[in-house]
């Protein structure tokens, strides 16, 4: 698991040192068949938003059902 986070951290520094280069500022995409533009990063955020948004719902989901749910946090102080 270390060695696929690591991996992951080498990928995402490649991803920001390309999008400070701009080369790859502006993506286009498909959605619903209709052709969009958007820049990488804003991408790069909805997909982590998004993320964020369904780690919640599971934590809440299971506190509903009377279950503690487990330390979801990644980095400690």
């Amino acid at each position: 698991i270390i060695a696929l986070y690591n991996s992951v951290d080498e990928l995402m520094e490649v991803f920001f040192q390309k999008i400070l280069e701009k080369d790859i500022a502006q993506l286009s995409f498909s959605i619903n068949n209709r052709m969009e533009e958007a820049h990488s990063f804003k991408l790069f955020t909805h997909v982590i938003t998004h993320e964020f948004h369904h780690k919640g719902q599971i934590l809440t989901r299971c506190r509903q059902m009377g279950h503690i749910p487990v330390d979801t946090d990644i980095m400690r102080f």
